[in-house]
C-alpha cells in the first residue's frame, strides 16, 4: 500500500476509534446518571411515605419536591434514552472498526476506504451534537493508545483541567479541531 492509502486508512480508523471511546464514555456517563436518579427516586419516595406514616411535618412535602425536581431533570435530560443511544452508537462504531481491521492494510483499496467513510457518516447521522471537549479527550486517548509521542503533529490537543472535568457537562466553543495524527 502506498503512503497515501495508508494515511487515508489511518485517518478513517483513527476517527472510528475516537468515536468508540467517545460513545463509550457518554454511555457510561448517562447510565451512571440514570442510576443516581433512580436511587434518589427510591430513597426520597420511601422517605416521603415513611414520614407520612410517622406524622412528621413537612418531611413528606420536601421529599416529594426532591423526587419531582429530580424526575423533571431526568425527563428533560433523558438519561435512559441517551444511555441506550450512545451504547448503540458505540456498538455500530465497534462493528465498523472490526471490519476495517479485518482487511489487510497492505491490500486495502480506495473503494474500501470510501465505503468505510460512508458507513462512518451513516452512523454519525444518528449522533446527538458532539461534546467537543470530550471528543478532544478521546482523541488524545487514542493517540496515547497508539503510542504517539507529543512530537507527532496532531497527536495531542491541549485541554485545560477545568475543561477535562466538565467535558461531560459543558461544550466549549473553542475546543478542537481534531484530526488524526500523521501515521508513521
Amino acid at each position: 500500500m502506498d503512503g497515501k492509502m495508508r494515511a487515508k486508512r489511518h485517518k478513517v480508523l483513527f476517527g472510528v476509534r475516537r468515536s468508540v471511546r467517545y460513545h463509550s464514555r457518554r454511555w457510561r456517563f448517562f447510565d451512571r446518571l440514570n442510576q443516581v436518579f433512580s436511587f434518589v427516586f427510591v430513597l426520597f419516595g420511601a422517605a416521603a411515605i415513611l414520614a407520612m406514616f410517622q406524622g412528621w411535618p413537612f418531611i413528606p412535602q420536601i421529599a416529594a419536591a426532591i423526587v419531582t425536581i429530580a424526575g423533571g431533570i431526568d425527563l428533560v435530560v433523558g438519561t435512559a434514552r441517551m444511555s441506550c443511544l450512545h451504547q448503540a452508537l458505540m456498538r455500530q462504531f465497534i462493528t465498523l472498526e472490526k471490519d476495517i481491521v479485518r482487511i489487510d492494510p497492505e491490500a486495502i483499496t480506495d473503494e474500501e476506504i470510501r465505503e468505510f467513510k460512508a458507513r462512518q457518516l451513516d452512523i454519525e447521522v444518528d449522533e446527538p451534537p458532539v461534546m467537543r471537549g470530550l471528543n478532544v479527550l478521546c482523541h488524545n486517548e487514542v493517540s496515547r493508545s497508539l503510542g504517539y509521542g507529543r512530537d507527532v503533529p496532531g497527536a495531542y490537543i491541549p485541554l485545560g483541567r477545568m475543561r477535562r472535568w466538565l467535558a461531560q457537562f459543558v461544550d466549549f466553543e473553542d475546543d478542537g479541531p481534531e484530526t488524526a495524527p500523521q501515521a508513521s
